[in-house]
Order: C-alpha cells, then structure tokens, then sequence
C-alpha cells in the first residue's frame, strides 16, 4: 500500500503543509513545514510525484520515494524558525516560549536581529584589512575577505542561534547535547526545576556553572524565556574555519581541546550518517533514495522537510 500513490492517496493520512523554495547552505531546497502533528509521537513521511500523463501503465501514476521516519518532540520550548534574513543558513529548531512568541515569525527575526547586529562590528573591522590589493600585500593568496566573511558569518549564526533539543533528550558520546538555563525557576510546562541536591544535575554548583546554568546568550533567558533546554552544540570546525579563513591580525581563536572547546562545540564524526553537531546550512539527516537526501528538522508539534537533489 506504501508503494502506490493510488493508496496513499486514499489511506495515508495527508498533512497539508506550507510549501516553498529557500536557499539554505548556498543551494535551493524544497522546504516542506506540516502543522498539526502530535508530540512524542513516530511518524513516516512518504515523499511523492504525480505524473501528469494519468496513464495505466505500470508506474504511470507516479513516483513513490522511500519511507522517513521521524519523531516529534515532547517539550514544548523548541521551535521551528527558517527563512531567515540575515542567517540564511539557519533552518532548525531553537529555544522558544509560545507563551510569550506565539509568532513564528518575530521569533526568528528577534534572533536573525541579535546575530545581525553582532555582525556589524566584525564588519567594521574586516573594512580594515587591505582586501583588493596586490598579491604581495594580501593576508592570504589561498583566502580572501569574503571566505573570512562567510566563516564569521557562519560561525556567528551558530553560536548566536543554539539547536535545541528537548530537555529530556538523551546525551552519548554521539550526541553533543548540554543542558542550558538549568538555573530556570520553572519548565516551560510550569512545573517546578527539581530542588538543587548535592550531585544531581540541578546542584546548587551546576547552577552557577555558566554552560550549565544559563544559555549561551543573554537574549535568549532575558527576552525569550525558555526554561531548562538541551543545546546541540555548533561544530567545532565552525571555529576552525574561521580561524583558516580570516587574517591573524583579527586575532580569532578557538579554545583548546583540553581548555572548554567540549563545553562550546561538537564534533562530526568521519562516516557517520547523522550530524550530531550543527552546522547550519549543513545535513542533518541523510536518507538517500534514488538520488534524492531527505533532511528532517523536527520541533514540538510539527516538522519540516527539505528535499534536494545530492
């Protein structure tokens, strides 16, 4: 039944779903955003294509692609936000409060404006660097300002904008997942933050931890007010873009291995399907079927889907 466009189109529980091309990662995609999903709940989502001939024969009603499987999440303070004007790249769920943002839209033009506006003195700086000059007075012949303003740009967009998972998430060796703003009084839901104990996660030392006991960025506690969220944390060769990218004389850096670079970024392990690290505009999930990837973005009651041609 899952192989014929007749029978979906006839038992299959459609969604319909906001449809549009955006441009993420320098390249088109399809973005496909269904509302009305449960939470907690496994769904699969069959991709299709009509064909306009309506033919008889065999294959002739279309083209059915290979079943993705997904789950929504369970909490409630992670949002879709996509079509972003300033950090393009950036299509996945952050850290949200529909109580206080109901609007989709002016939560991510509220990130997309605190990322914009870090920009602007990076901006400011690069315009000292002699970019069109000759070769000998050039910082870099295998690098240019607009390589180091598209690594800053990335880099900011992630750090600036966190992917957040939900609080009960599980964490691995795979899986770059911190708990954030621990230090919350309460849960999205309403419910209490359990009482700090000795040795637990919500310690009266964790909480005043800094990666453990607030977010990232300030904006996010003071404004958007999400509660206690997991993060997934940025790649760190984000970091090491930036710093191959740019000119010394900016003086980027990116913390040691053995010095907080676990506490700030992840990593994307060589041959591994899944990204378990963010890199905006990057993969998420890689399904190949005839050609074609499949890239998830799941949020709390919906999910969005990219497809495009690999």
């Amino acid at each position: 039944m899952n192989r014929s466009i007749c029978g979906l189109r006839n038992h299959a529980k459609v969604k319909k779903s906001d449809n549009r091309i955006v441009k993420i990662g320098g390249q088109p995609k399809q973005l496909f955003y269904v509302n009305g999903l449960n939470s907690s709940t496994s769904y699969y989502a069959i991709m299709t294509l009509k064909n306009g001939s309506g033919n008889s024969t065999a294959g002739g009603g279309g083209t059915v692609w290979k079943a993705t499987s997904f789950t929504t999440k369970s909490d409630n303070n992670c949002q879709i936000i996509f079509n972003l004007p300033f950090c393009t790249d950036v299509a996945y769920a952050v850290p949200s409060n529909p109580i206080l943002h109901p609007d989709v839209t002016e939560l991510g033009l509220l990130y997309d404006d605190y990322a914009n506006k870090s920009y602007q003195n990076f901006s400011k700086s690069l315009q000292q660097i002699p970019c069109d000059t000759t070769d000998s007075a050039k910082y870099s012949l295998a690098r240019n300002c607009q390589d180091c303003d598209n690594a800053y740009r990335a880099w900011l967009c992630a750090v600036t904008i966190p992917r957040c998972e939900d609080f009960s998430a599980s964490s691995d060796d795979k899986r770059h997942l911190l708990p954030r703003n621990i230090g919350a009084h309460q849960f999205i839901n309403g419910s209490n933050v359990p009482t700090a104990a000795p040795g637990n996660l919500f310690s009266f030392e964790n909480k005043s931890k800094n990666h453990l006991g607030v977010s990232r960025n300030s904006m996010i506690d003071d404004k958007i007010k999400p509660g206690p969220y997991k993060e997934m944390l940025p790649c760190k060769n984000l970091c090491y873009h930036l710093t191959q990218n740019c000119p010394a004389a900016l003086q980027f850096a990116c913390p040691l291995e053995s010095r907080g670079l676990n506490l700030s970024y992840g990593h994307h392990r060589q041959g591994d399907k899944e990204w378990y690290c963010n890199w905006p505009g990057g993969p998420n999930l890689f399904n190949g079927a005839g050609g074609l990837g499949v890239r998830w973005w799941m949020v709390g009651v919906g999910v969005a889907v990219a497809l495009y041609v690999s």
